[in-house]
């Protein structure tokens, strides 16, 4: 929590890019502010346990995908796994349909993709490896 207080208190260093909205046809594009700050000492600790826990998670994550790769093994065809009579574990089959957005582009008109269309904005977190 103080860390994060203290990075709340340093100021902006500056800005790459301005923001802005485009019209480009019919859609509305938006650029994105691509600030920087300066995060010190407790951005750098913070980061290194950002780094630290997304190892163990990695690291947890491959012993999880054995020990389920070995429960299907002993499910087989079976969808119900019991552990002393009760029900411990399911591997069921799903269905899910998608829409092949390729393939849509080359049938459909623009103008019914123009509607269907819906474009997000997201901000996508990236820690750059030193080399």
């Amino acid at each position: 929590m103080e860390a994060q207080i203290q990075l709340a208190k340093h100021g902006r260093i500056g800005k790459n890019t301005t923001g802005s909205k485009q019209k480009t046809g019919d859609k509305m594009t938006t650029q994105i502010n691509q600030e920087m700050i300066e995060l010190h000492e407790a951005g750098n600790a913070w980061l290194l346990a950002y780094k630290e826990a997304k190892q163990k998670i990695k690291e947890w994550s491959e012993k999880a995908d054995i020990a389920q790769e070995q429960i299907k093994s002993m499910l087989g065809d079976a969808e119900i796994g019991l552990i002393n009579g009760k029900e411990s574990v399911r591997w069921t089959t799903v269905e899910s349909r998608r829409l092949d957005v390729k393939k849509a582009r080359e049938v459909l008109p623009p103008q019914v993709i123009d509607l269907i269309e819906i474009i997000q904005s997201t901000r996508r977190f990236t820690v750059i490896e030193e080399e």
